[in-house]
């Protein structure tokens, strides 16, 4: 990365609309191209979105959870419980990642969501968020419970005004995932 010292600042994109992961994959691209070392963790996702292919070639580590491909909703028990494991043990392997320095950014992606319906353990998200000494992280997702807001450096609220999906255009390749 460039000459900067490294500040550790806490990113928060949330809302509702679509760009979330579009804004945090734009970080990654820039942090790259000045050198940085970048992990995107992408929590509830099966890996599949677009941005995970160029972001591996431009050298980011990249990580999901979501084997099934499923929304949690439509998840069995049994994919819900696997899931859960692996939000987890990501959650963890991103919290030794920052204590140890590998990477200049974190992208926890959808991991506030992971958090509110229980895949995370607010607790564990909070103390990453305390302690990730000259590591930039983003966490993403809908909505973000007020402790994890008050630890925030950045907070950004994307909105869907108008979105295609509302006339029934359904997810496309490359724009929406």
């Amino acid at each position: 990365m460039n000459n900067n010292p490294p500040l550790g600042l806490l990113h928060l994109y949330l809302g509702n609309g679509k760009g979330k992961t579009t804004a945090a994959a734009g970080l990654c691209c820039r942090v790259l191209g000045s050198g940085g070392r970048v992990l995107l963790a992408q929590f509830l996702k099966s890996g599949q979105s677009s941005e995970v292919a160029s972001l591996s070639t431009l050298g980011a580590k990249t990580m999901h959870t979501n084997q099934s491909g499923k929304f949690t909703w439509q998840m069995t028990e049994e994919e819900a419980k696997l899931c859960r494991q692996s939000c987890e043990e990501q959650l963890l392997y991103c919290t030794q990642a920052a204590a140890q320095g590998h990477f200049d950014l974190i992208v926890l992606d959808e991991v506030l969501d992971a958090a509110q319906k229980g895949f995370v353990p607010m607790e564990s998200l909070c103390a990453l968020a305390q302690q990730h000494p000259g590591v930039e992280l983003v966490f993403t997702g809908r909505q973000a419970a007020g402790e994890v807001k008050a630890l925030a450096d950045y907070i950004s609220v994307i909105s869907a005004e108008k979105h295609p999906y509302q006339k029934g255009v359904a997810a496309r390749l490359g724009i929406e995932y």
